[in-house]
């Protein structure tokens, strides 16, 4: 999965990105494509977050949302993970 803007955009069958400093490239069936990132534009991968979504849903119960609402509490209060 990748992402356009803030909207994920799933990447069809067969298509893989790869992510290098200052570069990404694209191969599918029909050949690659690599572009230079410039001027502030920056690429992520999140297939982390999509697995920690998986599990949610596949574990959903009222005891995991307390431990998540917890944890947002936690990094909130402590600033964690600000820029």
């Amino acid at each position: 999965m990748s992402r356009i803007a803030k909207a994920p955009v799933e990447l069809p069958q067969g298509v893989t990105a790869t992510i290098a400093p200052g570069a990404v490239t694209i191969k599918g069936a029909k050949g690659s494509l690599s572009l230079p990132l410039t001027g502030g534009v920056s690429v992520e991968q999140t297939e982390k977050k999509l697995e920690y979504d998986l599990y949610y849903v596949k574990n959903h119960t009222l005891l995991l949302d307390l431990l998540v609402l917890l944890e947002t509490i936690r990094v909130v209060m402590l600033g964690e993970g600000a820029r």
